[in-house]
């Protein structure tokens, strides 16, 4: 005879079992699929956030935000226990084709260099948040999401970098908390 089934776990018990990096995810838990097991944070995602895009851009590459398929095994993993990388591994020049980090919503974060070397900031790629379609009209942000502190809060993460590490909007000089970055 089979193996009666375990009985449902009690959301009490269910909340202790989620990895904390479910929380900051928790506000766009609806346009989402979230899941995770003992090593990774998996985010499943239509790569369309829940603002307007390509407003603002004046080198436009003539794409357009389709819906992607960032679902099942082609969801974006995060790993639950980041381990510091051995040398620092530097953008510039680098990671040029690709994601580098997770908006909170969902939303790739490429490097803010596009694919020719070129900073999207600097030369009107990029709309009113950060943003642009790729040449698969992929949306993605080549700069942080800060507009995301609105909904997660300023001591939230807004984003995380595809090796586990959280990533914050801004600090504030003023603030008695404040600590400058490290010097390479």
């Amino acid at each position: 005879a089979a193996a009666p089934a375990a009985a449902p776990a009690a959301e009490g018990e269910i909340a202790k079992q989620r990895p904390a990096m479910f929380s900051h995810f928790q506000p766009f838990e609806k346009s989402l699929e979230l899941r995770w097991d003992e090593r990774f944070f998996y985010v499943g995602s239509n790569g369309i956030p829940n603002h307007p895009m390509m407003v603002g851009i004046t080198a436009w590459q003539q794409q357009v935000p389709l819906p992607q398929k960032y679902f099942g095994e082609n969801a974006w993993r995060i790993p639950l226990h980041p381990v510091p990388a051995k040398e620092p591994a530097m953008i510039k020049g680098h990671f040029l084709r690709g994601a580098i980090a997770l908006g909170v919503n969902g939303i790739p974060i490429f490097n803010p260099q596009n694919n020719r070397g070129d900073i999207s900031a600097e030369i009107g790629e990029l709309d009113e948040y950060g943003g642009h379609c790729g040449r698969a009209d992929d949306y993605h942000y080549h700069l942080a999401p800060v507009h995301l502190e609105k909904i997660v809060g300023k001591d939230k993460p807004i984003a995380y970098a595809l090796d586990g590490y959280p990533i914050y909007g801004y600090q504030d000089e003023k603030s008695p908390d404040f600590a400058p970055l490290d010097r390479l």
